[in-house]
């Protein structure tokens, strides 16, 4: 497998996975919507609050908005980003993510 495919293949891999998390997180703020504070319920998250979010760190925020797969504002006060739309991005993923063949460990 060339290096093009394989960092392709753990790019789509590691969608499906922050997929699967966010899914965990959307049913946890379903689970606690109730109990939680105003502040939780803001639609635009920071860099910090987006990888809690989507269960991945930091770096990997900055690195998907590098390669501009996540849509995100950047403004004086650094970049935020849109729960609404990453909502709305990850979905668009689900269907080419389903597409994918499975990956066989070797």
């Amino acid at each position: 497998m060339n290096k093009e495919v394989l960092e392709n293949v753990i790019e789509s891999e590691m969608i499906k996975e922050m997929n699967i998390k966010m899914q965990h997180n959307q049913n946890m703020d379903l689970s606690l919507a109730h109990s939680s504070t105003d502040q939780s319920r803001t639609r635009y998250m920071t860099l910090k609050s987006a990888a809690t979010y989507l269960d991945v760190s930091t770096r990997t925020i900055y690195r998907l908005i590098a390669k501009g797969w996540i849509p995100n504002s950047k403004g004086p006060l650094g970049y935020r980003i849109d729960k609404v739309e990453i909502d709305q991005w990850m979905k668009s993923y689900r269907s080419v993510l389903n597409e994918l063949p499975e990956i066989v460990d070797f």
